[in-house]
């Protein structure tokens, strides 16, 4: 007899505490490695954390700024969150970029409770437990989860404004109890992360009225003007505030050209055909890959088989309702010609409560062999594409292709200073490995308990390895570090301490070949990138003036041989770094940094 959860009285376990507790507790093992470790990446993560700590410095919780640029783009709340995370959680001058990814960590976990509390109005107990766990592990959820950014916020508030819809969907007339948390959390997500929250909801209540028609009430008397004036209280005040402060820049840039760009065309080259979104489901929707193909044929089925009135049929509730949560957003997303991999997240919650409804079942069946068998190939293939890109042999193949790229070094250099990696740092990518394998079997044998939790581990495992051990150990993915260690092999003529130093309290440091956001965060708000860093740049040169020079940019190395020169000639003298290379990943190209800095002859 295969082993199920009903062996374990998985029913009366979802009804407990206890199951809440899982839930959380599995989330936090899944997404947390890394969150300590893993430097701030670029761009986006470090755009953000930089434009909090300036509202930190500047005591301006309402205009969002990265250096002296206005961020036109995005609303206010995440920066809100992180702010509030930072200042509690570390020191005036001394910030690391933990304190800004926690309340992405917060949603995740908040985020995987919402959906089990979603779950729970639409399916039995069990389902929603299964859907919420294989949610939570998903590895777009749990990266998503510990970048300090919107979407992570954004899918906490999709959640809950869907819980309401749900609540309301299901009660019979009762849905003014309800309507208040669905409005409340739109004006959330609007806060978050403007008009997609909206698109999401609006479309899924329309696609209800329509498929019911006038049969169902309970929907109709959620359009409540109370509570809709009570979320334009929530979302008005900064949104009136930021217009007056940027003199109504803030709505012209952020619809008139951001949202307008995205719409219009491949907004900064992030573009894909239609099923772009359906392709990256083998990765992102993964371990629940295995289940999700039969589960969806099986919904689909069910509720096309359903030859009830609309008013009269319970049955079909749940499989209308996540239909309409996924469907309509989902076509959206797939025809806009602005497309990147997470922007599905926030329906990731209604295709996983889809999965839960049939996991149990469909394990065990003995029919739909060829959705199963194709359930299975995508498991396999998400599988092997993230532990192929994680392992020691793919870590070894492109460290000896970018160390052939470089123009400035030789590539035996380069190599002796990054080290190839030590397979003993491989060790959850074997058990990553060994679980995928045993999740498969499990799968094939009809064991609908273990292949859950096989699955899950899966994750566990690959999180742990990518993010906690891999991605850190590797010196040579992380660019702005080799930076600062040019920076910090200077000899000192003057005290520095570079790392978050307080603004105007050291040097300025000015890059050259080198753009990343993330140098101003780990160093100093008055950090100058390119094209800043050209302007007068070496007028009124001072002692302590520090220079990063990438010197596989041909301008890069021009300024150097300029700053040479121009030391010659005055009473300073120049100190200079050994080099440091990196891969940058933003822009796939190599680096070679030399830090230099001037001192007064002597």
């Amino acid at each position: 007899m295969p082993f199920d959860f009903r062996r374990i009285d998985i029913d009366a376990f979802s009804m407990s505490l206890r199951a809440w507790f899982v839930l959380g507790f599995v989330l936090v093992v899944a997404a947390a490695p890394g969150l300590l470790s893993l430097p701030v990446l670029d761009r986006d993560e470090a755009r953000y954390a930089q434009a909090t700590t300036q509202m930190l410095e500047t005591d301006d919780y309402i205009q969002i700024k990265f250096q002296d640029q206005a961020r036109n783009k995005k609303p206010i709340a995440t920066y809100w969150l992180q702010a509030g995370t930072t200042a509690l959680l570390s020191g005036e001058d001394q910030r690391s970029i933990w304190t800004y990814r926690l309340p992405s960590l917060i949603a995740g976990v908040l985020a995987t409770l919402a959906v089990f509390a979603c779950g729970r109005v639409l399916l039995p107990n069990r389902d929603a437990f299964i859907g919420a766990l294989l949610f939570g592990t998903t590895i777009l959820v749990t990266t998503e989860a510990h970048i300090a950014k919107t979407d992570s916020l954004l899918l906490l508030s999709v959640v809950l404004m869907m819980t309401g819809l749900a609540k309301a969907y299901t009660s019979s007339g009762q849905s003014q109890k309800w309507s208040l948390l669905f409005w409340l959390s739109m004006g959330a997500g609007i806060l978050i992360k403007g008009p997609i929250a909206p698109m999401i909801g609006g479309l899924t209540l329309v696609s209800l009225l329509l498929y019911h028609r006038a049969q169902h009430s309970a929907l109709r008397a959620l359009i409540n003007l109370k509570h809709m004036i009570l979320m334009l209280g929530v979302v008005l005040p900064w949104f009136i505030a930021i217009q007056i402060a940027t003199s109504g820049e803030f709505l012209a840039e952020a619809l008139g050209k951001e949202l307008s760009d995205k719409i219009g065309g491949s907004s900064e080259g992030h573009g894909g055909p239609p099923g772009y979104h359906l392709a990256f489901l083998i990765t992102h929707f993964f371990p629940a890959t295995i289940l999700v193909v039969p589960s969806v044929l099986i919904a689909g089925r069910r509720l096309w088989m359903a030859r009830c009135t609309h008013s009269t049929c319970d049955q079909k509730k749940w499989q209308v309702f996540l239909f309409a949560w996924l469907v309509p957003s989902w076509f959206v997303f797939e025809i806009l010609p602005t497309k990147l991999s997470h922007y599905t997240l926030p329906l990731y919650p209604a295709l996983a409560l889809i999965v839960g409804a049939s996991a149990i079942e469909l394990v065990g069946r003995t029919d739909m062999k060829a959705s199963k068998r194709l359930g299975a190939v995508l498991f396999g293939l998400g599988g092997i594409i993230l532990l192929t890109v994680s392992s020691p042999w793919a870590a070894s193949a492109v460290i000896q292709a970018t160390a052939n790229e470089f123009q400035s070094i030789d590539a035996k250099t380069v190599l002796e200073a990054w080290q190839l990696p030590s397979r003993t740092n491989f060790i959850f990518w074997m058990f990553s490995l060994g679980a995928l394998l045993v999740s498969i079997w499990f799968f094939i044998r009809r064991k609908s308990g273990l292949t859950i939790v096989s699955t899950v581990l899966v994750s566990i495992f690959l999180g742990i390895h990518i993010r906690a051990i891999f991605l850190p150990g590797q010196v040579w993915l992380d660019p702005t570090g080799r930076a600062l260690d040019a920076i910090a092999a200077l000899e000192m003529c003057g005290e520095v301490n570079y790392e978050r130093a307080p603004s105007g309290q050291s040097p300025t440091i000015r890059s050259f070949g080198y753009a990343e956001p993330s140098l101003v965060f780990r160093t100093q708000t008055e950090t100058m990138l390119p094209p800043r860093s050209e302007e007068k740049w070496i007028d009124g040169l001072i002692r302590g003036d520090i220079f990063v020079f990438n010197l596989e940019d041909l301008a890069a190395r021009k300024k150097r041989n300029a700053l040479s020169s121009l030391s010659e000639r005055s009473d300073m003298t120049l100190i200079e770094s050994p080099a440091f290379q990196a891969l940058n990943y933003t822009e796939g190209d190599p680096v070679n940094f030399i830090a230099v800095k001037s001192c007064n002859a002597d």
